[in-house]
């Protein structure tokens, strides 16, 4: 037990899926404990099942599937195949939320990859925005943050494996807690000052009190 830090909590947030999101801070931005992260669990059909029973057993308040990273880890991401891609998510939403009816489930869009792949991406997210809405799941959009104007990644926020770096994982979590998709209780405890927002050295962030004469 980290005495500092106090005990830690029941894990009340699942993630899962592949490494796009990188070496996660969650404590950073959570009570300790709080995550329980799953990604790399495979999400294929034999690997859903045991994480499933895992899932149940821990019933989270909140569920957050995370996908897109080149290393396919869990199974499901693969652009070559768009319309099987679309099934097998598609198959992991409908299961985990038939299991965990009391949980808050989420699905984070996939993210850019390059201009070439842009118009099928943005295809997928589109189908993928109206499951969740018929099957009562959210939806991270992530654009246009983590999109180019060329549709492909924003490379200020992947490292050169194409998962996130500090920053593409702050920002992450910002777009999270904006998107008000958490209950209350699993939101993150602190965000901080956007990258993408300069401030002056100095600066405080408080507009001054203009003056006159």
């Amino acid at each position: 037990m980290n005495t500092a830090q106090g005990p830690r909590a029941r894990p009340r947030l699942g993630v899962i899926g592949d490494g796009f999101l990188g070496r996660c801070e969650w404590d950073t931005w959570f009570t300790p404990g709080l995550v329980l992260d799953l990604r790399g669990a495979a999400l294929s059909a034999d690997g859903l099942a045991p994480l499933t029973v895992v899932l149940v057993r821990v019933e989270p308040e909140a569920l957050v599937l995370s996908t897109g990273s080149a290393d396919g880890a869990c199974g499901i991401v693969d652009l070559t195949h768009p319309d099987r891609m679309l099934i097998s998510i598609e198959h992991v939403l409908r299961t985990l939320h038939a299991a965990l009816p009391g949980t808050r489930h989420v699905l984070q869009a996939l993210p850019p990859a390059d201009a070439r792949h842009a118009p099928a991406i943005e295809a997928l997210n589109d189908a993928l925005e109206g499951l969740c809405v018929a099957l009562d799941v959210g939806f991270l959009p992530l654009r246009p943050h983590f999109a180019q104007l060329d549709g492909s990644m924003n490379p200020d926020l992947v490292s050169s494996s194409g998962q996130l770096n500090r920053d593409g994982f702050e920002t992450w979590i910002e777009m999270l807690d904006l998107a008000a998709l958490l209950p209350e209780a699993v939101r993150p405890r602190r965000l901080p000052v956007p990258h993408h927002v300069y401030r002056p050295p100095g600066a405080s962030g408080v507009r001054p009190e203009p003056t006159f004469g």
